[in-house]
Protein backbone atom coordinates (compact mmCIF):
# COMPACT_ATOMS: atom_id res chain seq x y z
CA UNK A 1 0.00 0.00 0.00
CA UNK A 2 3.00 2.27 0.95
CA UNK A 3 4.85 1.92 -2.38
CA UNK A 4 1.63 1.70 -5.17
CA UNK A 5 -0.42 4.35 -3.28
CA UNK A 6 1.23 6.96 -1.34
CA UNK A 7 -1.18 9.17 -1.34
CA UNK A 8 -3.73 6.55 0.65
CA UNK A 9 -3.31 6.67 4.84
CA UNK A 10 -4.35 3.71 6.14
CA UNK A 11 -5.95 4.99 9.92
CA UNK A 12 -6.61 2.24 12.10
CA UNK A 13 -9.40 1.92 14.26
CA UNK A 14 -8.66 1.51 18.17
CA UNK A 15 -10.43 -0.80 19.95
CA UNK A 16 -13.44 -0.09 21.85
CA UNK A 17 -14.65 3.23 19.55
CA UNK A 18 -17.50 1.14 17.95
CA UNK A 19 -20.33 3.26 20.02
CA UNK A 20 -18.20 6.42 18.67
CA UNK A 21 -17.52 5.76 14.49
CA UNK A 22 -19.50 2.77 13.13
CA UNK A 23 -23.66 4.73 12.74
CA UNK A 24 -24.46 0.95 11.62
CA UNK A 25 -23.84 -0.73 15.21
CA UNK A 26 -25.18 2.55 16.99
CA UNK A 27 -28.64 2.42 15.77
CA UNK A 28 -29.29 0.21 12.47
CA UNK A 29 -27.75 -3.22 13.47
CA UNK A 30 -30.15 -3.59 16.58
CA UNK A 31 -33.66 -3.34 14.80
CA UNK A 32 -32.34 -4.84 11.41
CA UNK A 33 -31.29 -7.90 13.72
CA UNK A 34 -34.89 -7.55 15.86
CA UNK A 35 -37.38 -7.47 12.23
CA UNK A 36 -35.30 -10.39 10.95
CA UNK A 37 -35.84 -12.62 14.22
CA UNK A 38 -39.25 -11.72 14.28
CA UNK A 39 -39.83 -12.43 10.86
CA UNK A 40 -38.66 -15.91 11.14
CA UNK A 41 -40.25 -16.19 14.37
CA UNK A 42 -43.58 -15.79 12.44
CA UNK A 43 -42.45 -18.50 9.75
CA UNK A 44 -42.42 -21.02 12.55
CA UNK A 45 -45.46 -20.21 13.84
CA UNK A 46 -46.84 -20.44 10.58
CA UNK A 47 -45.77 -23.76 9.80
CA UNK A 48 -46.03 -24.97 12.88
CA UNK A 49 -49.63 -24.33 12.72
CA UNK A 50 -49.97 -25.38 9.50
CA UNK A 51 -49.01 -28.95 10.55
CA UNK A 52 -51.19 -29.29 13.32
CA UNK A 53 -53.70 -28.70 11.26
CA UNK A 54 -52.87 -31.56 8.88
CA UNK A 55 -52.73 -34.09 11.47
CA UNK A 56 -56.20 -35.96 12.56
CA UNK A 57 -55.07 -37.20 15.74
CA UNK A 58 -56.41 -35.12 18.26
CA UNK A 59 -53.61 -36.71 20.95
CA UNK A 60 -50.64 -35.10 18.47
CA UNK A 61 -48.21 -33.81 20.95
CA UNK A 62 -46.92 -29.97 19.73
CA UNK A 63 -43.53 -30.69 20.88
CA UNK A 64 -43.01 -33.68 18.44
CA UNK A 65 -43.84 -31.46 15.73
CA UNK A 66 -40.37 -31.50 12.91
CA UNK A 67 -39.87 -28.23 11.21
CA UNK A 68 -38.55 -27.96 7.88
CA UNK A 69 -35.04 -26.90 8.62
CA UNK A 70 -33.43 -28.18 5.40
CA UNK A 71 -30.72 -25.75 3.58
CA UNK A 72 -33.47 -24.96 0.48
CA UNK A 73 -36.78 -23.73 2.89
CA UNK A 74 -34.20 -21.45 4.58
CA UNK A 75 -32.61 -20.24 2.10
CA UNK A 76 -35.83 -18.85 0.26
CA UNK A 77 -37.41 -17.90 3.81
CA UNK A 78 -34.42 -15.65 4.49
CA UNK A 79 -35.25 -13.39 1.47
CA UNK A 80 -39.02 -12.42 2.93
CA UNK A 81 -36.58 -11.65 6.37
CA UNK A 82 -34.04 -9.62 5.00
CA UNK A 83 -36.93 -7.36 2.68
CA UNK A 84 -38.81 -7.15 6.01
CA UNK A 85 -35.15 -5.67 7.78
CA UNK A 86 -34.89 -3.71 5.09
CA UNK A 87 -37.87 -1.91 4.82
CA UNK A 88 -38.11 -1.61 8.75
CA UNK A 89 -34.35 0.17 8.70
CA UNK A 90 -35.38 2.19 5.38
CA UNK A 91 -36.11 5.29 7.34
CA UNK A 92 -34.77 8.41 6.70
CA UNK A 93 -34.73 9.65 10.03
CA UNK A 94 -33.35 6.86 11.57
CA UNK A 95 -30.58 6.83 9.06
CA UNK A 96 -29.57 10.37 9.93
CA UNK A 97 -29.79 9.64 13.40
CA UNK A 98 -27.56 7.29 13.09
CA UNK A 99 -24.70 9.37 12.41
CA UNK A 100 -25.78 12.13 14.82
CA UNK A 101 -25.37 9.74 17.92
CA UNK A 102 -21.61 8.80 16.45
CA UNK A 103 -20.42 11.86 18.80
CA UNK A 104 -17.27 13.02 20.75
CA UNK A 105 -17.85 16.04 22.87
CA UNK A 106 -19.60 18.27 20.91
CA UNK A 107 -18.98 17.09 17.07
CA UNK A 108 -20.71 14.12 15.97
CA UNK A 109 -20.36 12.21 12.32
CA UNK A 110 -23.62 13.98 10.38
CA UNK A 111 -23.45 16.24 7.97
CA UNK A 112 -24.57 19.41 9.80
CA UNK A 113 -21.61 18.98 12.72
CA UNK A 114 -19.11 18.02 10.35
CA UNK A 115 -19.18 21.06 7.95
CA UNK A 116 -20.32 23.51 10.66
CA UNK A 117 -18.46 26.54 10.87
CA UNK A 118 -17.02 25.25 14.37
CA UNK A 119 -15.71 21.95 13.20
CA UNK A 120 -14.18 24.14 10.27
CA UNK A 121 -12.31 26.50 12.87
CA UNK A 122 -11.39 23.42 14.78
CA UNK A 123 -9.41 22.11 11.93
CA UNK A 124 -7.97 25.45 11.00
CA UNK A 125 -6.79 25.72 14.70
CA UNK A 126 -5.83 22.04 14.92
CA UNK A 127 -1.65 23.14 14.37
CA UNK A 128 -1.90 25.40 17.61
CA UNK A 129 -4.10 23.76 19.45
CA UNK A 130 -3.01 19.88 18.68
CA UNK A 131 0.21 20.02 17.10
CA UNK A 132 0.63 16.22 17.65
CA UNK A 133 -2.41 15.43 16.40
CA UNK A 134 -1.72 17.46 13.45
CA UNK A 135 1.12 15.69 12.50
CA UNK A 136 -0.30 12.48 12.83
CA UNK A 137 -3.20 13.24 11.09
CA UNK A 138 -1.63 14.28 7.83
CA UNK A 139 1.53 12.18 7.40
CA UNK A 140 1.90 10.18 4.54
CA UNK A 141 3.33 6.80 5.49
CA UNK A 142 2.11 4.09 7.52
CA UNK A 143 2.91 3.89 11.75
CA UNK A 144 5.97 1.85 12.54
CA UNK A 145 4.56 -0.33 14.40
CA UNK A 146 1.45 -2.40 12.73
CA UNK A 147 -1.07 -2.22 15.61
CA UNK A 148 -1.98 -5.47 17.22
CA UNK A 149 -4.89 -7.64 17.72
CA UNK A 150 -5.58 -6.03 21.16
CA UNK A 151 -5.32 -3.07 19.79
CA UNK A 152 -8.02 -3.53 17.18
CA UNK A 153 -10.59 -5.62 18.42
CA UNK A 154 -12.32 -4.65 21.96
CA UNK A 155 -13.75 -7.60 23.73
CA UNK A 156 -16.35 -5.46 25.63
CA UNK A 157 -17.70 -4.62 22.20
CA UNK A 158 -19.50 -8.12 21.82
CA UNK A 159 -21.48 -7.35 25.44
CA UNK A 160 -22.98 -4.92 23.75
CA UNK A 161 -24.70 -7.07 21.28
CA UNK A 162 -28.41 -6.83 22.33
CA UNK A 163 -30.77 -9.89 22.26
CA UNK A 164 -34.11 -8.12 22.01
CA UNK A 165 -36.77 -10.69 22.08
CA UNK A 166 -38.89 -11.54 18.64
CA UNK A 167 -42.17 -10.56 20.35
CA UNK A 168 -40.63 -6.80 21.33
CA UNK A 169 -42.36 -4.53 18.00
CA UNK A 170 -39.60 -3.55 15.31
CA UNK A 171 -40.91 0.44 16.61
CA UNK A 172 -40.16 0.06 19.89
CA UNK A 173 -36.67 -0.86 19.55
CA UNK A 174 -36.01 2.69 16.60
CA UNK A 175 -37.89 4.48 19.10
CA UNK A 176 -35.34 3.53 21.67
CA UNK A 177 -32.10 3.67 19.73
CA UNK A 178 -33.01 7.21 18.63
CA UNK A 179 -33.59 8.67 22.32
CA UNK A 180 -31.09 10.36 23.57
CA UNK A 181 -32.37 9.96 26.98
CA UNK A 182 -33.66 6.72 27.04
CA UNK A 183 -37.80 6.25 27.31
CA UNK A 184 -39.74 3.29 26.98
CA UNK A 185 -43.47 3.06 26.17
CA UNK A 186 -45.49 1.57 29.04
CA UNK A 187 -44.92 -2.44 29.09
CA UNK A 188 -41.46 -2.68 28.29
CA UNK A 189 -38.03 -2.15 30.56
CA UNK A 190 -34.77 -2.83 30.21
CA UNK A 191 -32.66 -5.76 31.09
CA UNK A 192 -29.49 -5.82 33.05
CA UNK A 193 -27.92 -6.34 29.60
CA UNK A 194 -29.88 -3.64 28.22
CA UNK A 195 -32.25 -5.51 26.07
CA UNK A 196 -35.80 -4.43 26.06
CA UNK A 197 -38.27 -6.96 27.86
CA UNK A 198 -42.08 -6.86 28.16
CA UNK A 199 -42.98 -6.36 32.36
CA UNK A 200 -45.76 -7.37 33.68
CA UNK A 201 -47.73 -4.94 31.99
CA UNK A 202 -47.30 -6.17 28.73
CA UNK A 203 -48.61 -9.59 29.16
CA UNK A 204 -52.05 -7.71 30.05
CA UNK A 205 -54.08 -8.68 27.17
CA UNK A 206 -56.01 -5.46 27.76
CA UNK A 207 -52.98 -3.07 27.13
CA UNK A 208 -53.38 -1.46 23.72
CA UNK A 209 -49.80 -0.42 22.87
CA UNK A 210 -49.99 1.76 19.61
CA UNK A 211 -46.97 0.22 17.08
CA UNK A 212 -46.94 -0.51 13.31
CA UNK A 213 -46.76 -3.84 12.36
CA UNK A 214 -43.87 -5.69 10.48
CA UNK A 215 -43.71 -4.41 6.66
CA UNK A 216 -45.02 -5.81 4.07
CA UNK A 217 -42.11 -8.34 2.91
CA UNK A 218 -42.09 -10.16 -0.93
CA UNK A 219 -42.94 -13.69 0.42
CA UNK A 220 -41.72 -16.84 -0.94
CA UNK A 221 -43.51 -18.28 -4.08
CA UNK A 222 -46.18 -20.97 -3.15
CA UNK A 223 -47.68 -19.52 -0.49
CA UNK A 224 -49.73 -16.69 -0.42
CA UNK A 225 -49.50 -14.42 3.07
CA UNK A 226 -52.20 -14.36 4.92
CA UNK A 227 -53.16 -13.44 8.29
CA UNK A 228 -52.81 -16.01 11.08
CA UNK A 229 -56.30 -16.94 11.64
CA UNK A 230 -55.25 -19.58 14.99
CA UNK A 231 -53.44 -16.58 16.57
CA UNK A 232 -55.76 -13.75 16.01
CA UNK A 233 -54.66 -10.88 14.42
CA UNK A 234 -52.86 -9.01 17.84
CA UNK A 235 -50.46 -12.89 18.22
CA UNK A 236 -47.18 -10.76 17.32
CA UNK A 237 -48.05 -7.66 20.37
CA UNK A 238 -49.30 -10.23 23.18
Amino acid sequence: MKDKHPTIIICYIPGGCTGLWQPLDVAIQRPMKLCMKRSAHKDVVEEATALLRLDTDDDVNPALLKLDTSILTLRNRCIGWIIDSFHACNNKELIMKSFELCAVGEFNCSQESLKSPAALAALRDLPKTDPALYAELTQTSEPEAAPTEEDLFDSDEEDNDFNDESDIPVDVVISHVMARVPNLPAGFALAEDGSIVRNGVAEDAELDIVVNDLPLSVRRTRRAAKPNRAYGNDWEEH
